[in-house]
Order: C-alpha cells, then sequence, then structure tokens
C-alpha cells in the first residue's frame, strides 16, 4: 500500500477557525452582507470554470481529471485497487444507473473530492454542513477511498456541482447560523485554490487509453528537487517523481459495450525521457552562434528499454475491473521536458499469479499474438523555477 498517511479519517472534531462569539443566528443585517459575500464567491468561482476551459490542452479539451497531489514519499512504492473504488468517469455509464443517476454520483464525487483536499491543505477549516453530506451519502467504501480517488470531470459538471453546493447548503438560511455560513464560504475559497492545484498538475498529466484491450494509462509527474554531485554544479540534475495508473477496464460491468473479461500481465516497459536543452545561458560571449546543434545531441533523449523486468520490481497482474499503480522517477538535466514510452503487456489466463522481479514467469516466453505494447503519451517533466 502507498504510504501516505490516512490522518483526515477522524477529522469531524477538528478545531474551529471562528470563536464562539461567531456561532449566533442570522440577523437582517447580517443576512444582506453573507448573502452577498456569497454570491461573489459563486461568481468567481463560476469565472474561473470558464477560464479554465478556454485555457484546457487540446488533449483534454472541456475535461480536467481531479487527483490527488503526487505524494514524494510513495517513491518506489506500488498498489492494487478495485477500479470502481479508486476512479470515477463522467463520461462512463454504467448499466443500471440512468443520466440523472450519473448526474447526482458525479456530483457527490466532486464535491466530496473538494471537501477532502480543502480539508488536507487546512486542518484548522471545519465545514460540518458539508461533512454530514459527505458523510451521508457516500458508502463506506467510498469514503475510505476518497484519499486516493481520481475524478475525470466535464467542466459542465464542475459547473453544476458548483451551483448544486450553492443550492443545497445556502437554501434554508433559518436553519444556518452564522458561522456555517462563514465556513461554507471558506470552504469555497479553499476550493478556488484546490481548482487552481488541478489545473497544474493537469498540465504535467497524460492520459492514454487502447479501447479495444479495455486499457487506461494515467501518467502524472512531479519536481522533488534538484540534486548534484558532490561539489559539481555542473552536475546539476532535477529530479522528479512520476506516479503511473494502470487500470483494466473489461469486466462484467463493461460487456455489453463488448468488452470481455480480460486478465493481462505487466512485463517491463520502454521510456523515452525528453530534455528540453534550450539555451538559457549565452555565456560571456553573448552570442548563440558560438552553439552548435550537436552540443546537446548527447543530453537531449534519455532512452529506457526494459521489457522484461515490470516495474519498480513488479510484473503484476491486472484483472478485470482492478487497476495497479506505482510511483517511480528520474532525473532530467534541463529545466523541462517531458516523458512518452510503452508498457510491454502479455494476455494471460485468470490463474496466473503477480510476480516480482526474479521470479519464474511464463508470460515472458509467451508467443507473440499474446503479447503487445500498450503506448503512454507524453507527459511533462516542469522543474519548480520554471512554473
Amino acid at each position: 500500500m502507498l504510504r501516505t498517511p490516512l490522518k483526515h479519517l477522524g477529522r469531524l472534531s477538528t478545531t474551529r477557525k471562528f470563536s464562539d462569539s461567531t456561532a449566533q443566528n442570522l440577523i437582517p443585517q447580517d443576512l444582506g452582507k453573507l448573502n452577498k459575500t456569497s454570491t461573489n464567491l459563486y461568481r468567481i468561482i463560476l469565472k474561473s470554470l470558464r477560464e479554465s476551459t478556454k485555457s484546457s490542452s487540446s488533449e483534454f479539451k472541456d475535461q480536467i481529471l481531479l487527483q490527488p497531489p503526487l505524494n514524494h514519499r510513495d517513491y518506489g512504492a506500488a498498489q492494487f485497487k478495485r477500479s470502481h473504488e479508486c476512479m470515477h468517469w463522467c463520461d462512463q455509464l454504467l448499466p443500471h444507473q440512468s443520466p440523472s443517476t450519473k448526474k447526482q454520483d458525479t456530483q457527490l464525487e466532486i464535491i466530496s473530492f473538494f471537501n477532502w483536499w480543502v480539508h488536507d491543505n487546512n486542518d484548522a477549516l471545519e465545514n460540518e454542513l458539508v461533512d454530514a453530506y459527505v458523510m451521508d451519502e457516500m458508502d463506506p467504501e467510498g469514503l475510505a477511498n476518497l484519499l486516493e480517488k481520481m475524478v475525470f470531470v466535464s467542466y459542465d459538471d464542475l459547473r453544476d456541482a458548483c451551483r448544486q453546493g450553492f443550492r443545497m447548503f445556502l437554501k434554508s438560511d433559518e436553519d444556518l447560523d452564522k458561522i456555517h455560513v462563514l465556513e461554507l464560504q471558506r470552504f469555497a475559497i479553499e476550493s478556488i485554490r484546490v481548482l487552481q492545484d488541478m489545473k497544474e498538475m493537469l498540465k504535467s498529466t497524460s492520459v492514454s487509453v487502447d479501447e479495444g484491450r479495455g486499457l487506461r494509462v494515467i501518467a502524472t509527474s512531479s519536481c522533488i528537487g534538484t540534486t548534484a554531485a558532490g561539489s559539481d554544479l555542473s552536475a546539476e540534475r532535477n529530479r522528479f517523481s512520476y506516479r503511473i495508473r494502470i487500470e483494466n477496464f473489461t469486466g462484467k460491468d463493461d460487456k455489453a459495450n463488448g468488452l470481455e473479461d480480460q486478465f493481462y500481465q505487466l512485463l517491463g516497459r520502454n521510456w523515452k525521457i525528453m530534455n528540453d536543452m534550450r539555451i538559457t545561458d549565452v555565456g560571456d560571449t553573448g552570442n548563440y552562434d558560438d552553439y552548435e546543434e550537436e552540443d546537446f545531441e548527447d543530453d537531449r533523449e534519455v532512452v529506457v528499454n526494459a521489457p522484461t523486468t515490470g516495474v519498480v520490481g513488479h510484473l503484476p497482474v491486472l484483472k478485470p475491473g482492478n487497476c495497479f499503480e506505482y510511483v517511480s522517477g528520474c532525473d532530467l538535466k534541463a529545466m523541462s521536458g517531458n516523458m512518452s514510452g510503452s508498457f510491454h503487456i502479455a494476455v494471460v489466463d485468470e490463474s496466473t499469479r503477480s510476480a516480482q522481479v526474479g521470479d519464474p514467469v511464463d508470460a515472458l516466453h509467451a508467443p507473440k499474438d499474446k503479447l503487445f505494447e500498450l503506448p503512454v503519451s507524453p507527459f511533462c517533466l516542469v522543474s519548480k523555477e520554471t512554473k
């Protein structure tokens, strides 16, 4: 299991941000001011969402992936998860769901996600109304997996969740005291910050899908910092961690879409790590012409060809409806770059067990028609100094 601590599961007793003297029933003078502030916050959030739609990359278009921050302490760790426990895709309608039910589920997932990570950013911020809503509406299994949950939604879904949140929590003014309204306003402010964090993470994220085989790869990177070999500053590198989540979305719920159960074993990987070697310091001469193209050829690309050694020591078997996640890393000489590549996969039978490097693995000797490569789209590596 990843080593991120589950430190907030019992956070309903967190310290209030406001004093007891603030906990008073709303009076007309207060109500007008608070309503005006709530309206302004609502407009700010909607404006932020509109701007996000305009600035979103061509890959994601009008969608965004809400995902947990990449914890550098998870470097080298790996875990299995059930897809329905750690993934929510707004564009996937399961057979038992109606469009209205899917919409309600998506709104709950969005509000739950922001509630969790708003608390994570500010332990002292209590929000009784939102906490109670999440606790009442989400099943225990969903609550236990909030820390790992990724929610892929459209900006329209975010706007609907925003509208629903303001209507739901502020619809009965007579039932609210002043402290509840202030807490909800603080929640809205912190949610804007979380949204900005998600937009930044999206810049270093790629999603690759093999629809025919029912496989999906989500790759995300984050800069840890710089490292140098002793006192040799010329050997300084930017160190990155990256998180890979591979999902096998074949299974019973998808048979209606023509995807039968499939079992896959991850055997290895290929990576191409590209350094962005743009010249940022022309030295004493101040002349770019002093630099030749071949001066950078050796440093621009690093290739990792490891088709039989798994990932972080594991050769996992992906069962239908499962996902496998691991965190690893790389160094980059330049300030920025990107990674892309592929995973070597074998189709195996359901009796195949996951393995570790050094174990006998029959799939390594499988016939060619059982082997394939799963592409991983490029994802950016951006140092902290370039942000």
